[in-house]
């Protein structure tokens, strides 16, 4: 068996790593995973502030994300992709504190959108309240919890706008809400891409976007995935994808198997399926 690959393993717990990436198959299969518990990965830039998950542990998130406060972007530059024909984009979303939403129901400063664009084209944009959710232009269906003090900013003086437009003033709970964006509502597991780069870029916006600790946003379980282009070929007329692979790591060794694939470099970090990258 030879290995033209290169692995690292920072963990002591057996763990089975395999992406099936069939010729033929139309499959959509991971090119890049992080939740963010090594630190923010190269591939990031811009803003890349990796803090604790505080009460948001309690559903589904590590014990660090990345977290944006500003009003500037974090981007997610990948390349060398194999040939594909669509590109996924999962994650999980922490929408922290004030956010407003689309009008002044709820909170006193609208509107406040979460986007996402790939290489400059939008994929997803919509408004996202923690006070009422029919405020919000954002699905709802992918809701992991909603308007819960999982921590950050908490209680100030401010006011709110009830759903009849009521302005209550004193003490506001700035609640927090988090969404599973890997659901078909959000619309980003089947984007059309074939180009072998992807520039990933999330940031928040609206004339009501405040940031700092009024208004923040944050992100965990990272992962992008590709659809396999069956038709496409390597430049020894094998054609893309290759065969599956798999990374193992026992108590006291590791191995790399690789078949019929070519100058791949896979990464492994923690227990299952931590973050893997795979460099055609």
């Amino acid at each position: 068996m030879t290995s033209k690959g290169r692995v690292s393993i920072v963990f002591p717990v057996l763990v089975v790593c395999k992406v099936m990436l069939l010729a033929g198959s139309a499959t959509a299969a991971p090119v890049f995973f992080t939740d963010f518990e090594s630190g923010v990965p190269a591939e990031f830039s811009d803003v890349t502030v990796a803090v604790g998950t505080q009460g948001y542990a309690g559903f589904g998130f590590g014990g660090t994300f990345l977290r944006n406060t500003t009003a500037s972007s974090t981007l997610l530059t990948l390349g060398n992709l194999p040939a594909h024909t669509a590109l996924g984009i999962s994650f999980d979303l922490a929408i922290i504190d004030s956010w407003d939403g689309s009008t002044f129901i709820g909170g006193a400063a609208p509107s406040d959108f979460f986007n996402v664009r790939l290489n400059g084209v939008t994929v997803f944009s919509a408004t996202f309240d923690n006070f009422f959710q029919s405020d919000q232009t954002a699905p709802t269906v992918n809701t992991i919890t909603f308007g819960a003090q999982l921590g950050f900013t908490g209680t100030l003086p401010g006011a709110i706008f009830l759903e009849d437009g009521t302005r209550i003033d004193g003490p506001i709970a700035y609640v927090d809400s988090a969404y599973n964006m890997g659901h078909p509502a959000a619309g980003l597991s089947n984007i059309p891409h074939s180009g072998n780069a992807a520039i990933i870029e999330f940031f928040a916006s609206g004339s009501g976007w405040q940031g700092g600790n009024d208004e923040s946003w944050a992100i965990d379980n990272l992962s992008v995935t590709l659809v396999p282009d069956p038709s496409a070929r390597s430049r020894t007329g094998r054609p893309y994808p290759y065969s599956p692979w798999d990374c193992r790591n026992g108590a006291s060794s590791t191995s790399l198997a690789v078949v019929g694939r070519e100058r791949y470099t896979f990464s492994l970090h923690r227990s299952a399926f931590r973050s893997c990258r795979c460099h055609p």
